[in-house]
C-alpha cells in the first residue's frame, strides 16, 4: 500500500515537473518568436528609416539650390522660369512650393499669397527658432495632413516683399506611396513621431489603426492593453534617442510595436 502511495506521489511529481518544464519551453519559444520577430520589424524599418532620410535630404538640397537660383534673377514675379518650377512639381507629385518669411507672409509656385493659415505658419516659425533645414507637418484647411520640407535662405524680394525660406509640402498620402513600400504586405503601421508622441506623418497606409492619431503614446494608452511600464519606458527612450518594442493587445489580438530615433537636425 505505501509502494503504491509512493508510486502515486512519484508519478504526480513526474507529471508536474513535465507540466512545469512544457510551461518554461512555450514561454521560452514565445520570447524567442517575439524578439526575432521585433529584430526582423527594426531592421525593415531601418530601411525605411534610411529612405526617409535620403528623401528629406533631397529636397533640402534642392530647395537650397532653388534659393539661389531665385536670387539671381533681376526680376523673379516675372521670370518664365517659373514654368519649370510647375514641370518639377509633375515630376516630385508635390503639394506646394512656398516662399515665406518669418511675418507669415508667404507665395506659391501657382500665385497664392498673402498671411498664411495657422497651422502652416507654425512650419515657417519652427524653421525661423531651427536656423536650419526642417521636415515638420501641418493640416491644411481642406483636412489633409500636409508633410513639409523647408530651409532658411538668404532674402529674395519679389513684389516689394523679401522671403527668407523656401519649404515645399506633400500630401501625407503621396509620402505613404513613395516611401512606405508597404512594409509585410500592408499589414503594418509606420509613423514618424516627435519626442513627445505627436505624429508628424505617417510612411504607410493605415492597417488595424485605421483611424487617424494625433498623439501615438494617448492612443496607445486609451486603446489598446498595454503594459504601462513598457509604455513609460518607451516614452523615456523617445526623448533619448533610444530604440526597443512594446508589446500590447488591441481588438482582442496581441501585436508588437518597435521603435528606433530618425536620423534627423530636428
Amino acid at each position: 500500500m505505501r509502494k503504491n502511495k509512493e508510486k502515486v506521489l512519484l508519478s504526480m511529481a513526474l507529471v508536474l515537473l513535465m507540466t512545469v518544464s512544457i510551461f518554461f519551453y512555450a514561454l521560452y519559444i514565445r520570447q524567442q518568436i517575439y524578439y526575432e520577430g521585433t529584430r526582423a520589424m527594426l531592421e525593415t524599418y531601418e530601411q525605411v528609416n534610411k529612405t526617409f532620410t535620403m528623401f528629406a535630404q533631397r529636397n533640402w538640397n534642392v530647395l537650397a539650390d532653388w534659393g539661389g537660383y531665385l536670387r539671381e534673377m533681376a526680376a523673379p514675379e516675372t521670370a518664365t522660369q517659373w514654368r519649370d518650377f510647375k514641370e518639377e512639381k509633375k515630376t516630385w507629385n508635390y503639394s506646394d512650393f512656398y516662399m515665406a518669411n518669418e511675418n507669415g507672409d508667404y507665395w506659391t509656385v501657382d500665385g497664392r499669397e498673402g498671411l498664411g493659415s495657422e497651422n502652416i505658419q507654425a512650419v515657417f516659425t519652427a524653421l525661423q527658432v531651427a536656423g536650419e533645414p526642417i521636415v515638420s507637418s501641418y493640416t491644411a484647411t481642406s483636412g489633409i495632413r500636409k508633410v513639409v520640407f523647408a530651409v532658411p535662405v538668404d532674402p529674395i524680394t519679389m513684389n516689394g516683399v523679401t522671403y527668407t525660406s523656401l519649404a515645399v509640402s506633400y500630401d501625407n498620402d503621396t509620402i505613404e506611396e513613395m516611401i512606405g513600400g508597404r512594409a509585410y504586405g500592408g499589414r503594418s503601421d509606420c509613423y514618424i513621431i516627435y519626442p513627445n508622441g505627436d505624429i508628424m506623418l505617417s510612411e504607410e497606409p493605415k492597417s488595424e489603426i485605421t483611424a487617424w492619431m494625433e498623439n501615438l503614446f494617448d492612443y496607445l494608452e486609451t486603446n489598446t492593453e498595454v503594459n504601462e511600464t513598457c509604455l513609460r519606458e518607451m516614452q523615456e527612450q523617445t526623448l533619448q534617442g533610444g530604440s526597443g518594442s512594446v508589446p500590447y493587445r488591441f481588438k482582442g489580438r496581441n501585436y508588437y510595436l518597435v521603435y528606433q530615433p530618425w536620423a534627423s537636425r530636428t
